[in-house]
C-alpha cells in the first residue's frame, strides 16, 4: 500500500466512525419523537411471509414531538403490524387506525436519562475506540514501508495520523458533548 493511500484510508475510516456515531445517536429516543429511531426496526409480516423494515411498510412521519406515524402501503396489514411491533418491546405504546400505525413515545424521566446519558457515553467511547484501532493499524502500514521511506518519513507521516485522530476525537467529543446536554436539559 502506498504512503497517501494509509493516510487517506485512515481519513475515509475515521469519517465512517464517525457517521456511525451519528446514526446510534438518532436511533436514541432523546425526549423527542425521531423517524430514523424506526427506519430500521425489522417486524415479521405473516399474510407477507417475511420480515421487514418498518421503512418498508409504509411512511414514517413525525405527528408530533413524541409520536412517530407510520402510514402503512397496504392498509390490510395493520392489525398484524401493530401486533408485531409491541411484541417487539419497542418502548413506545402502539395504536391502529385506518391504516397508519402510531407510535407514542413515553417522555423521558430523570432515570431514563441518566440511562440514556450513560449509553450515548457507551457508543462515544466505542468510537474513540475504533478510532485508535483505526490508528494502531495505520501507524502498523506506515512501519512496513520503513525500508522504502525511511525513519524520518515515517515518522513524519505517523504524526500527520496522530493529528488527524485527535482531530476526529475532538469532533466525538463535541458530538457526544451536544447529545448528552439534549438529553440532559429536554
Amino acid at each position: 500500500m502506498e504512503l497517501e493511500d494509509i493516510i487517506e484510508l485512515f481519513e475515509i475510516s475515521g469519517e465512517d466512525a464517525i457517521e456511525y456515531l451519528n446514526s446510534e445517536y438518532l436511533k436514541l429516543h432523546a425526549g423527542r419523537a425521531n423517524v430514523s429511531a424506526f427506519e430500521k426496526v425489522m417486524i415479521e409480516v405473516p399474510s407477507w411471509e417475511g420480515s421487514f423494515k418498518l421503512q418498508d411498510l409504509g411512511i414514517l412521519s413525525i405527528q408530533d414531538a413524541l409520536t412517530v406515524m407510520l402510514s402503512l402501503f397496504d392498509s390490510s396489514i395493520g392489525k398484524e403490524v401493530e401486533k408485531e411491533i409491541i411484541r417487539e418491546n419497542l418502548d413506545v405504546s402502539v395504536s391502529h387506525n385506518d391504516g397508519r400505525i402510531f407510535l407514542k413515545l413515553p417522555p423521558l424521566t430523570q432515570e431514563t436519562r441518566i440511562q440514556l446519558a450513560k449509553r450515548v457515553k457507551e457508543i462515544s467511547e466505542e468510537t474513540k475506540i475504533k478510532i485508535r484501532n483505526l490508528r494502531r493499524e495505520a501507524r502498523s502500514s506506515l512501519q512496513a514501508l520503513k525500508d522504502d521511506l525511511g525513519e524520518d518519513e515515517i515518522r513524519r507521516n505517523e504524526d500527520r495520523v496522530d493529528d488527524i485522530r485527535i482531530s476526529l476525537e475532538k469532533r466525538i467529543e463535541e458530538i457526544y458533548q451536544s447529545k448528552n446536554k439534549s438529553i440532559l436539559n429536554n
